[in-house]
């Protein structure tokens, strides 16, 4: 509960000092003060816990879900501002809670960057992970495609029990969930 009320605090106080949208540093301060925080909350979705990753259509992809999720009355938790790595995905958890600390949501909608995802989904441990697509993009970051694939391969492959859902018109895709056995 500590963890929460510092990281809910510090994001207000950055939103009150105009000083950005305080949707990165709580998840920082949250995970130092609890490193477990991320399954923790994460195992207080009452339904499900779906993941979007992939080079291309990510934000746009999680976004017509948790609308459609919404739609269908569901309440939906989502890193809606596209904060895809650790700390903004720890932020969009923290900052969802109650003043309890308790999160109170039926599915949660996480956009998970590509590099991020194989520290991310062995916490989050999610039912489905939709892939859209690995295409060569942001070399000086990633390098060749390969590194992507073999980044998505280990991430996908560390939660065996994750339904992975793919693009089967990318052959990258579809390479990576014949491999994966997701």
């Amino acid at each position: 509960k500590m963890a929460v009320c510092c990281a809910k605090a510090i994001s207000a106080l950055i939103q009150k000092l105009k000083r950005g949208n305080g949707l990165t540093l709580p998840g920082y301060i949250a995970r130092i003060i609890d490193p477990d925080i991320l399954p923790t909350l994460a195992g207080m979705v009452r339904k499900k816990i779906i993941v979007t990753t992939g080079t291309n259509g990510k934000t746009t992809t999680n976004s017509i879900l948790c609308h459609m999720l919404k739609a269908d009355g569901r309440s939906v938790l989502m890193n809606e501002t596209g904060a895809n790595m650790m700390n903004g995905i720890v932020s969009a958890f923290v900052l969802a809670t109650d003043r309890h600390g308790v999160l109170n949501v039926d599915y949660a909608c996480i956009e998970v960057d590509e590099a991020a995802s194989v520290h991310i989904l062995p916490l989050l441990k999610p039912h489905c992970i939709l892939l859209t697509n690995i295409f060569r993009d942001q070399l000086d970051r990633f390098g060749e495609v390969d590194i992507t694939f073999n980044k998505l391969k280990t991430a996908v492959t560390s939660v065996p029990d994750t339904k992975l859902i793919i693009n089967c018109d990318d052959v990258l895709s579809y390479t990576l969930a014949v491999e994966s056995k997701n």
